[in-house]
Protein backbone atom coordinates (compact mmCIF):
# COMPACT_ATOMS: atom_id res chain seq x y z
CA UNK A 1 0.00 0.00 0.00
CA UNK A 2 2.86 2.28 0.94
CA UNK A 3 4.66 1.02 -2.32
CA UNK A 4 1.94 1.97 -4.60
CA UNK A 5 0.77 5.38 -2.98
CA UNK A 6 5.22 6.46 -3.52
CA UNK A 7 4.36 5.80 -7.15
CA UNK A 8 1.60 7.93 -7.30
CA UNK A 9 3.25 10.92 -5.28
CA UNK A 10 6.19 10.61 -8.08
CA UNK A 11 3.96 10.78 -11.19
CA UNK A 12 1.83 13.44 -9.71
CA UNK A 13 4.98 15.76 -9.29
CA UNK A 14 6.26 14.94 -12.76
CA UNK A 15 3.09 15.72 -14.34
CA UNK A 16 2.98 19.45 -12.33
CA UNK A 17 7.08 19.91 -13.94
CA UNK A 18 5.81 19.33 -16.97
CA UNK A 19 2.61 21.52 -17.09
CA UNK A 20 4.83 24.32 -15.21
CA UNK A 21 7.66 23.79 -17.62
CA UNK A 22 5.01 24.07 -20.32
CA UNK A 23 3.56 27.31 -18.66
CA UNK A 24 7.29 28.75 -18.78
CA UNK A 25 7.78 28.64 -22.19
CA UNK A 26 4.52 29.91 -23.12
CA UNK A 27 5.07 32.88 -21.46
CA UNK A 28 8.78 33.49 -22.73
CA UNK A 29 7.58 32.91 -26.45
CA UNK A 30 5.17 35.73 -25.46
CA UNK A 31 7.43 37.89 -24.44
CA UNK A 32 9.88 37.56 -27.24
CA UNK A 33 6.43 37.95 -29.61
CA UNK A 34 5.96 41.45 -31.31
CA UNK A 35 3.13 42.23 -34.15
CA UNK A 36 4.71 44.76 -36.46
CA UNK A 37 1.94 46.94 -38.81
CA UNK A 38 2.97 47.21 -42.98
CA UNK A 39 1.38 49.31 -45.62
CA UNK A 40 1.32 48.27 -48.68
CA UNK A 41 2.34 51.80 -50.72
CA UNK A 42 5.69 52.51 -49.74
CA UNK A 43 7.83 50.38 -51.89
CA UNK A 44 10.57 50.04 -51.65
CA UNK A 45 10.75 51.03 -47.69
CA UNK A 46 7.98 48.17 -47.22
CA UNK A 47 5.19 46.85 -48.94
CA UNK A 48 2.74 43.69 -49.09
CA UNK A 49 2.94 41.17 -51.71
CA UNK A 50 -0.01 38.46 -51.98
CA UNK A 51 -0.33 38.93 -48.17
CA UNK A 52 3.07 38.76 -47.95
CA UNK A 53 5.36 41.46 -46.55
CA UNK A 54 8.37 42.85 -48.74
CA UNK A 55 10.87 45.54 -49.29
CA UNK A 56 13.47 46.52 -47.45
CA UNK A 57 11.96 46.59 -43.77
CA UNK A 58 11.55 43.04 -44.58
CA UNK A 59 15.28 42.50 -44.74
CA UNK A 60 15.70 43.95 -41.84
CA UNK A 61 13.05 41.95 -39.84
CA UNK A 62 14.50 38.98 -40.70
CA UNK A 63 18.22 40.20 -39.84
CA UNK A 64 16.74 41.10 -36.55
CA UNK A 65 14.69 38.22 -35.88
CA UNK A 66 17.80 35.57 -36.95
CA UNK A 67 20.08 37.42 -33.91
CA UNK A 68 17.22 38.03 -31.34
CA UNK A 69 14.85 35.17 -31.90
CA UNK A 70 12.04 37.29 -31.64
CA UNK A 71 8.66 36.47 -33.25
CA UNK A 72 7.63 39.12 -35.83
CA UNK A 73 3.81 38.88 -36.41
CA UNK A 74 2.74 40.68 -39.71
CA UNK A 75 -0.03 42.82 -39.49
CA UNK A 76 -1.29 44.50 -42.77
CA UNK A 77 -2.78 47.43 -42.63
CA UNK A 78 -4.36 49.78 -45.53
CA UNK A 79 -2.32 53.12 -44.81
CA UNK A 80 -0.05 55.60 -43.03
CA UNK A 81 -3.27 56.91 -41.09
CA UNK A 82 -4.38 53.22 -40.34
CA UNK A 83 -0.80 52.05 -39.17
CA UNK A 84 -0.69 55.30 -36.70
CA UNK A 85 -4.64 54.44 -35.55
CA UNK A 86 -3.27 50.77 -34.70
CA UNK A 87 -0.01 51.95 -32.91
CA UNK A 88 -2.65 54.02 -30.44
CA UNK A 89 -4.77 51.22 -29.59
CA UNK A 90 -2.18 48.34 -29.29
CA UNK A 91 -3.05 46.44 -32.26
CA UNK A 92 0.63 46.65 -33.53
CA UNK A 93 3.74 47.05 -31.20
CA UNK A 94 6.29 48.54 -33.26
CA UNK A 95 6.23 49.61 -37.20
CA UNK A 96 9.00 50.83 -38.95
CA UNK A 97 8.69 54.78 -40.10
CA UNK A 98 10.72 57.30 -42.01
CA UNK A 99 11.93 60.09 -39.49
CA UNK A 100 8.81 62.72 -39.64
CA UNK A 101 6.01 60.18 -40.72
CA UNK A 102 4.50 60.66 -37.67
CA UNK A 103 3.24 63.64 -35.85
CA UNK A 104 4.90 63.81 -31.81
CA UNK A 105 1.22 63.29 -30.65
CA UNK A 106 2.56 59.14 -31.22
CA UNK A 107 4.53 58.21 -27.94
CA UNK A 108 7.07 56.43 -29.31
CA UNK A 109 10.83 54.89 -28.25
CA UNK A 110 13.02 55.15 -31.70
CA UNK A 111 15.63 53.09 -32.50
CA UNK A 112 18.93 53.86 -34.02
CA UNK A 113 18.93 54.68 -37.74
CA UNK A 114 18.82 51.35 -39.53
CA UNK A 115 18.41 52.82 -43.20
CA UNK A 116 19.40 56.14 -44.96
CA UNK A 117 18.38 57.52 -48.52
CA UNK A 118 18.43 61.15 -50.01
CA UNK A 119 15.81 62.78 -51.23
CA UNK A 120 16.13 64.20 -55.07
CA UNK A 121 14.71 66.76 -57.73
CA UNK A 122 12.77 65.42 -60.33
CA UNK A 123 12.15 67.06 -63.48
CA UNK A 124 11.43 66.94 -67.63
CA UNK A 125 14.79 66.52 -69.72
CA UNK A 126 13.51 69.88 -71.75
CA UNK A 127 14.44 71.62 -68.23
CA UNK A 128 17.03 73.79 -66.95
CA UNK A 129 19.37 71.77 -64.67
CA UNK A 130 17.97 72.38 -61.02
CA UNK A 131 21.03 70.90 -59.05
CA UNK A 132 19.10 71.98 -55.33
CA UNK A 133 16.67 73.50 -53.32
CA UNK A 134 17.99 76.86 -53.82
CA UNK A 135 18.25 77.41 -57.02
CA UNK A 136 14.05 76.46 -57.77
CA UNK A 137 12.90 80.17 -57.55
CA UNK A 138 9.74 80.72 -59.28
CA UNK A 139 9.04 77.09 -59.72
CA UNK A 140 5.80 74.79 -59.18
CA UNK A 141 6.88 72.20 -56.85
CA UNK A 142 4.85 69.27 -56.46
CA UNK A 143 5.48 67.59 -52.42
CA UNK A 144 3.22 64.72 -50.87
CA UNK A 145 0.30 66.23 -48.40
CA UNK A 146 2.29 64.54 -45.49
CA UNK A 147 5.66 65.18 -46.47
CA UNK A 148 7.77 63.93 -43.47
CA UNK A 149 10.54 67.18 -44.17
CA UNK A 150 7.62 69.96 -45.06
CA UNK A 151 9.10 71.42 -42.03
CA UNK A 152 12.35 71.77 -43.07
CA UNK A 153 10.90 73.27 -46.29
CA UNK A 154 8.36 76.45 -45.09
CA UNK A 155 11.63 77.42 -42.56
CA UNK A 156 14.48 77.15 -44.54
CA UNK A 157 12.46 77.84 -48.21
CA UNK A 158 9.13 79.91 -47.39
CA UNK A 159 8.92 81.69 -51.20
CA UNK A 160 8.36 78.08 -52.50
CA UNK A 161 5.46 77.58 -54.62
CA UNK A 162 4.36 74.21 -53.52
CA UNK A 163 1.71 72.07 -55.22
CA UNK A 164 0.21 69.12 -52.80
CA UNK A 165 -0.22 65.81 -54.35
CA UNK A 166 -1.47 62.43 -52.55
CA UNK A 167 1.45 60.76 -53.27
CA UNK A 168 5.15 60.61 -55.13
CA UNK A 169 3.17 58.74 -57.84
CA UNK A 170 0.67 61.69 -58.86
CA UNK A 171 3.32 63.91 -58.30
CA UNK A 172 5.85 62.68 -61.08
CA UNK A 173 2.47 61.93 -63.08
CA UNK A 174 2.15 65.81 -62.79
CA UNK A 175 5.95 66.57 -63.87
CA UNK A 176 5.72 64.27 -66.81
CA UNK A 177 2.82 65.82 -68.28
CA UNK A 178 3.92 69.68 -67.78
CA UNK A 179 1.59 70.66 -65.28
CA UNK A 180 4.20 71.50 -62.41
CA UNK A 181 7.61 71.97 -63.18
CA UNK A 182 9.92 70.06 -60.23
CA UNK A 183 8.80 66.97 -57.87
CA UNK A 184 10.86 66.39 -54.31
CA UNK A 185 10.87 62.83 -53.76
CA UNK A 186 12.92 60.10 -52.55
CA UNK A 187 15.67 58.70 -54.66
CA UNK A 188 14.67 55.24 -54.30
CA UNK A 189 11.07 55.43 -54.65
CA UNK A 190 11.53 57.80 -57.85
CA UNK A 191 13.32 54.88 -59.66
CA UNK A 192 10.90 52.54 -58.91
CA UNK A 193 7.89 54.53 -60.32
CA UNK A 194 9.80 55.55 -63.34
CA UNK A 195 11.34 52.75 -64.30
CA UNK A 196 7.45 51.17 -63.90
CA UNK A 197 5.34 53.82 -65.25
CA UNK A 198 7.98 54.15 -68.27
CA UNK A 199 8.70 58.03 -67.71
CA UNK A 200 11.11 58.08 -70.04
CA UNK A 201 10.90 62.23 -69.97
CA UNK A 202 11.69 62.54 -66.64
CA UNK A 203 15.73 62.64 -64.65
CA UNK A 204 16.89 63.63 -61.25
CA UNK A 205 18.30 66.88 -61.76
CA UNK A 206 19.38 68.10 -58.51
CA UNK A 207 19.70 66.59 -54.53
CA UNK A 208 16.83 68.30 -52.18
CA UNK A 209 19.73 68.63 -48.66
CA UNK A 210 17.14 66.57 -46.89
CA UNK A 211 17.86 62.37 -45.95
CA UNK A 212 15.13 59.84 -45.72
CA UNK A 213 16.19 57.85 -42.12
CA UNK A 214 14.37 54.36 -41.60
CA UNK A 215 14.01 53.77 -38.07
CA UNK A 216 12.14 51.38 -35.91
CA UNK A 217 9.25 52.89 -33.56
CA UNK A 218 8.16 50.70 -30.40
CA UNK A 219 4.85 51.58 -28.35
CA UNK A 220 5.77 51.69 -24.67
CA UNK A 221 3.98 48.53 -23.67
CA UNK A 222 7.00 46.47 -25.63
CA UNK A 223 9.67 48.70 -23.88
CA UNK A 224 11.16 45.43 -22.93
CA UNK A 225 12.92 44.22 -26.05
CA UNK A 226 13.49 47.95 -26.70
CA UNK A 227 17.15 47.66 -25.44
CA UNK A 228 18.16 44.08 -27.49
CA UNK A 229 17.00 45.32 -30.36
CA UNK A 230 18.29 48.70 -30.77
CA UNK A 231 21.59 47.13 -29.40
CA UNK A 232 21.19 44.54 -32.85
CA UNK A 233 20.94 47.58 -34.78
CA UNK A 234 23.85 49.41 -33.91
CA UNK A 235 25.64 46.37 -34.28
CA UNK A 236 24.95 45.74 -37.49
CA UNK A 237 27.29 45.76 -40.32
CA UNK A 238 27.54 47.97 -42.95
CA UNK A 239 28.04 45.31 -45.53
CA UNK A 240 24.41 43.97 -44.78
CA UNK A 241 22.98 47.68 -45.38
CA UNK A 242 25.30 48.10 -48.33
CA UNK A 243 23.70 45.05 -49.83
CA UNK A 244 19.78 45.50 -48.58
CA UNK A 245 20.37 49.13 -50.53
CA UNK A 246 21.89 47.41 -54.12
CA UNK A 247 19.23 44.74 -54.00
CA UNK A 248 16.08 47.16 -53.86
CA UNK A 249 18.12 50.09 -55.83
CA UNK A 250 17.12 48.81 -59.32
CA UNK A 251 17.33 51.34 -61.99
CA UNK A 252 17.00 50.46 -66.24
CA UNK A 253 18.63 53.19 -67.35
CA UNK A 254 17.55 55.31 -70.09
CA UNK A 255 19.79 57.17 -72.27
CA UNK A 256 19.46 60.87 -73.98
CA UNK A 257 22.08 61.91 -76.55
CA UNK A 258 21.88 65.28 -75.15
CA UNK A 259 21.65 64.29 -71.55
CA UNK A 260 24.17 61.70 -70.62
CA UNK A 261 25.74 63.50 -67.61
CA UNK A 262 22.62 61.67 -65.84
CA UNK A 263 24.13 58.65 -65.74
CA UNK A 264 26.81 60.45 -63.79
CA UNK A 265 24.42 62.19 -61.56
CA UNK A 266 23.04 58.72 -60.50
CA UNK A 267 26.29 57.35 -60.19
CA UNK A 268 27.15 60.09 -57.66
CA UNK A 269 23.68 59.55 -55.89
CA UNK A 270 24.85 55.76 -55.44
CA UNK A 271 28.29 56.72 -54.21
CA UNK A 272 26.68 59.13 -51.76
CA UNK A 273 24.63 56.32 -49.92
CA UNK A 274 27.50 53.96 -49.60
CA UNK A 275 29.60 57.21 -48.29
CA UNK A 276 25.89 57.74 -45.70
CA UNK A 277 26.63 53.90 -44.54
CA UNK A 278 29.95 54.54 -44.21
CA UNK A 279 29.52 57.45 -42.01
CA UNK A 280 26.65 56.12 -40.21
CA UNK A 281 29.03 53.14 -38.79
CA UNK A 282 31.79 55.84 -38.15
CA UNK A 283 29.01 57.94 -35.96
CA UNK A 284 28.47 54.43 -33.98
CA UNK A 285 32.41 54.54 -33.05
CA UNK A 286 32.67 57.85 -32.19
CA UNK A 287 29.06 57.86 -30.17
CA UNK A 288 30.89 55.98 -27.36
CA UNK A 289 33.84 58.18 -27.15
CA UNK A 290 31.51 61.20 -26.98
CA UNK A 291 29.78 59.59 -23.86
CA UNK A 292 32.30 59.26 -21.90
CA UNK A 293 33.48 62.97 -22.85
CA UNK A 294 29.71 63.83 -21.90
CA UNK A 295 29.91 62.67 -18.48
CA UNK A 296 33.61 64.70 -17.69
CA UNK A 297 31.72 67.64 -19.31
CA UNK A 298 28.82 67.73 -17.10
CA UNK A 299 31.12 67.23 -14.21
CA UNK A 300 32.75 70.33 -15.54
CA UNK A 301 29.57 72.32 -15.97
CA UNK A 302 28.26 71.87 -12.65
CA UNK A 303 31.88 72.99 -11.15
CA UNK A 304 31.43 76.39 -13.45
CA UNK A 305 27.58 76.70 -12.69
CA UNK A 306 28.73 76.92 -8.57
CA UNK A 307 31.65 79.57 -9.50
CA UNK A 308 29.04 81.58 -11.17
CA UNK A 309 26.47 81.45 -8.73
CA UNK A 310 29.35 82.60 -6.11
CA UNK A 311 30.49 85.23 -8.14
CA UNK A 312 26.74 86.35 -8.89
CA UNK A 313 26.05 86.41 -5.57
CA UNK A 314 29.60 88.81 -4.47
CA UNK A 315 28.92 90.83 -7.25
CA UNK A 316 25.09 91.74 -6.01
CA UNK A 317 25.92 92.47 -2.25
CA UNK A 318 26.97 94.68 0.10
CA UNK A 319 30.14 93.56 1.81
CA UNK A 320 29.24 95.15 5.54
CA UNK A 321 25.75 94.89 5.57
CA UNK A 322 24.89 91.67 3.37
CA UNK A 323 22.35 93.66 1.29
CA UNK A 324 21.99 93.85 -2.12
CA UNK A 325 24.27 96.39 -3.71
CA UNK A 326 22.60 99.50 -5.72
CA UNK A 327 23.32 98.63 -9.00
CA UNK A 328 20.87 94.95 -8.04
CA UNK A 329 18.35 97.46 -7.19
CA UNK A 330 18.03 99.42 -9.91
CA UNK A 331 17.51 96.11 -11.91
CA UNK A 332 14.72 94.65 -9.39
CA UNK A 333 13.01 98.89 -9.69
CA UNK A 334 13.32 98.39 -13.36
CA UNK A 335 11.23 95.11 -13.22
CA UNK A 336 8.63 96.40 -10.71
CA UNK A 337 8.01 99.57 -12.50
CA UNK A 338 7.18 97.51 -15.72
CA UNK A 339 4.82 95.17 -13.88
CA UNK A 340 3.24 98.32 -12.43
CA UNK A 341 2.95 99.57 -15.93
CA UNK A 342 1.17 96.37 -17.21
CA UNK A 343 -0.79 94.99 -14.30
CA UNK A 344 -1.30 98.37 -12.38
CA UNK A 345 0.37 96.11 -9.43
CA UNK A 346 0.79 98.97 -6.39
CA UNK A 347 4.72 98.84 -5.68
CA UNK A 348 6.41 101.08 -2.66
CA UNK A 349 9.53 102.82 -1.82
CA UNK A 350 11.11 103.29 2.21
CA UNK A 351 14.31 105.15 2.16
CA UNK A 352 16.00 104.82 5.35
CA UNK A 353 18.67 106.85 6.64
CA UNK A 354 21.13 107.32 9.64
CA UNK A 355 22.71 110.25 11.25
CA UNK A 356 24.81 111.21 13.83
CA UNK A 357 22.59 113.82 16.65
CA UNK A 358 25.66 115.07 17.58
CA UNK A 359 27.40 116.51 14.68
CA UNK A 360 24.20 116.84 11.99
CA UNK A 361 25.69 119.02 9.71
CA UNK A 362 29.26 117.56 9.79
CA UNK A 363 29.89 114.42 7.41
CA UNK A 364 29.39 110.88 9.53
CA UNK A 365 32.60 109.14 10.27
CA UNK A 366 33.00 105.21 9.18
CA UNK A 367 33.41 104.64 12.23
CA UNK A 368 29.97 106.33 13.42
CA UNK A 369 28.33 104.74 10.32
CA UNK A 370 29.21 101.17 9.98
CA UNK A 371 28.11 99.32 13.38
CA UNK A 372 24.60 100.95 13.69
CA UNK A 373 24.25 100.77 10.14
CA UNK A 374 24.68 96.53 10.58
CA UNK A 375 22.05 97.17 13.40
CA UNK A 376 19.93 98.50 11.15
CA UNK A 377 19.79 96.11 8.31
CA UNK A 378 19.23 93.01 10.93
CA UNK A 379 16.07 94.91 12.10
CA UNK A 380 15.14 95.80 8.70
CA UNK A 381 15.59 92.24 7.59
CA UNK A 382 13.97 90.77 10.38
CA UNK A 383 10.97 93.14 9.71
CA UNK A 384 10.83 92.66 6.23
CA UNK A 385 8.67 90.24 3.90
CA UNK A 386 10.87 87.90 1.61
CA UNK A 387 9.28 89.45 -1.56
CA UNK A 388 10.40 92.50 -0.43
CA UNK A 389 13.83 94.05 -1.82
CA UNK A 390 16.32 95.49 0.56
CA UNK A 391 19.56 97.14 -0.80
CA UNK A 392 22.36 99.20 1.06
CA UNK A 393 21.72 102.36 -1.23
CA UNK A 394 24.33 104.97 -0.05
CA UNK A 395 26.71 104.58 3.06
CA UNK A 396 24.34 106.01 5.35
CA UNK A 397 21.30 104.90 3.51
CA UNK A 398 19.06 101.32 3.24
CA UNK A 399 16.04 101.21 0.18
CA UNK A 400 13.57 99.20 0.49
CA UNK A 401 11.03 97.78 -2.66
CA UNK A 402 7.84 96.55 -1.25
CA UNK A 403 5.85 95.27 -4.26
CA UNK A 404 2.10 94.16 -3.57
CA UNK A 405 2.35 96.79 -0.90
CA UNK A 406 0.31 100.43 -1.00
CA UNK A 407 1.29 103.48 0.94
CA UNK A 408 -0.94 102.42 4.38
CA UNK A 409 0.64 98.87 4.37
CA UNK A 410 4.51 100.33 3.69
CA UNK A 411 3.73 102.59 6.30
CA UNK A 412 2.96 100.18 8.46
CA UNK A 413 5.88 98.54 7.87
CA UNK A 414 8.18 101.68 9.01
CA UNK A 415 6.66 102.08 12.04
CA UNK A 416 7.13 98.96 12.83
CA UNK A 417 11.06 99.03 11.90
CA UNK A 418 10.66 102.81 13.86
CA UNK A 419 9.50 100.87 16.93
CA UNK A 420 12.12 97.99 17.01
CA UNK A 421 15.13 101.32 16.55
CA UNK A 422 14.02 102.98 19.64
CA UNK A 423 14.01 99.74 21.57
CA UNK A 424 17.23 99.27 20.92
CA UNK A 425 18.59 103.40 21.34
CA UNK A 426 20.59 102.97 24.26
CA UNK A 427 22.19 99.86 22.78
CA UNK A 428 22.78 100.43 18.90
CA UNK A 429 21.57 103.58 18.47
CA UNK A 430 22.59 106.19 21.00
CA UNK A 431 23.92 108.45 18.77
CA UNK A 432 21.92 108.23 16.13
CA UNK A 433 18.74 109.45 14.43
CA UNK A 434 16.84 107.68 12.33
CA UNK A 435 14.74 109.31 9.40
CA UNK A 436 12.57 107.23 6.41
CA UNK A 437 10.54 108.50 3.31
CA UNK A 438 7.72 106.60 1.68
CA UNK A 439 6.34 107.15 -1.39
CA UNK A 440 4.48 104.76 -3.79
CA UNK A 441 4.47 104.64 -7.73
CA UNK A 442 2.07 107.03 -9.47
CA UNK A 443 0.74 106.36 -13.48
CA UNK A 444 3.14 108.78 -14.89
CA UNK A 445 6.19 108.60 -12.53
CA UNK A 446 9.49 107.03 -14.13
CA UNK A 447 11.88 106.09 -11.08
CA UNK A 448 13.68 109.46 -11.03
CA UNK A 449 10.66 111.23 -10.16
CA UNK A 450 9.35 108.56 -7.86
CA UNK A 451 12.74 108.62 -5.71
CA UNK A 452 12.63 112.43 -5.92
CA UNK A 453 9.42 112.24 -3.97
CA UNK A 454 10.40 109.59 -1.62
CA UNK A 455 13.45 111.84 -0.91
CA UNK A 456 11.99 114.66 -0.41
CA UNK A 457 9.51 112.81 2.41
CA UNK A 458 13.11 111.99 4.07
CA UNK A 459 14.43 115.48 4.02
CA UNK A 460 11.15 116.56 6.10
CA UNK A 461 11.60 113.65 8.18
CA UNK A 462 14.71 114.64 9.04
CA UNK A 463 13.83 118.06 10.19
CA UNK A 464 11.60 116.80 13.21
CA UNK A 465 13.00 115.43 16.23
CA UNK A 466 13.92 112.25 17.09
CA UNK A 467 13.17 108.84 14.96
CA UNK A 468 11.03 110.00 12.35
CA UNK A 469 9.02 108.96 9.28
CA UNK A 470 7.41 111.06 5.94
CA UNK A 471 5.21 110.50 3.65
CA UNK A 472 5.16 112.03 0.41
CA UNK A 473 2.64 113.87 -1.56
CA UNK A 474 0.78 112.33 -4.53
Amino acid sequence: MNFTLYFKCIFVCLFALLFLASATAQIISSDKELRYCVSPDRMPFEGVLNNKHVGISKDYIDYIGDYTNIDFKLVVTSSLLETSRLLKNGTCDVVFILEGSFGRDQDLLFTHHIFESPNVLITRIDFPAIPGLGAIKKRKVAVEKRYRHMDYLTKNYPGLDLVLVKNEEEGLLLVNDGKVDVMISSLLSASIIINERKLDRLIMTGYAETNDTLVMGFSREKSGLYAEINQTIESMHYSFQNHSYRRWYRVNPVLHSSNQWVGYTLFIFVVAIIILIWIRAAKNRVRKELSIREKDLERLQTVLLSKNREIEFLSTQDELTSLNNRSHMLHKIEDEICRFNRFRSPVTLILIQIETKSAPNLPDTDEQINHPMTSLSEIVVNKTRDVDILSRWSSDEILIACPQTNLISAQMLAERILTEVELQSLQDFAEQKISIGIGTLNENDDFSSWLNRVSAALRSAKKQRGHSLEVSDF
